[in-house]
């Protein structure tokens, strides 16, 4: 008796095989990213004629929590005319903040929880040939910044904790960053 396999035999057997593997990591490292991710932050100014344009542009900036906001710099002649470039605030008031942008502001730091794990989704997987491919990404302002840090704010890693978590439970598993 002589065995003969098929010609699409490696298709089907990735089919079989590597698309469902792939589908579970990629749950997997979903689920983890979502929960490692940090939870955002919303810059709301007081939203009346008074608010400083630079906090008027700042107003609605949402982002991730380790990351500092981004404040129009202002004129320092003229508080309410912004300028080119920003001032870095955790929150409004940072004593990091020049008095121009700190003195009588009235805005707020509001958490949003969930924020950026909401923004996590997966792609896939699909087979190319013999090969499964999964994409997570999210939308969320900033993210890039979030996940690797700043000079000036630390790395959340929350991408990079749930891959290399889920590749160390995952046997035959290749994390790609693209």
């Amino acid at each position: 008796m002589k065995f003969i396999p098929s010609p699409t035999l490696e298709l089907d057997a990735a089919a079989r095989i590597a698309l469902p593997a792939v589908r579970s990591a990629t749950a997997d490292v979903e689920r983890l990213a979502k929960t490692y991710a940090p939870p955002g932050k919303t810059w709301i100014s007081a939203r009346d004629e008074k608010v400083r344009e630079s906090h008027r542009i700042a107003d609605g900036q949402e982002i991730p929590d380790n990351l500092r906001y981004q404040v129009p710099k202002v004129n320092y002649q003229n508080w309410m005319q912004a300028e080119e470039g920003y001032d870095l605030a955790r929150r409004p008031r940072d004593p990091d903040l020049p008095v121009e942008q700190s003195r009588n502001c009235r805005c707020q730091s509001v958490e949003v929880p969930r924020a950026v794990a909401n923004s996590i989704h997966t792609d896939g997987p699909t087979l190319t040939g013999t090969e499964a491919v999964a994409v997570l990404s999210s939308s969320f302002n900033r993210v890039a910044e979030s996940e690797f840090g700043t000079t000036d704010d630390d790395a959340a890693k929350f991408f990079g904790r749930a891959l290399n978590e889920t590749a160390a439970t995952h046997r035959g598993f290749v994390v790609h960053d693209e």
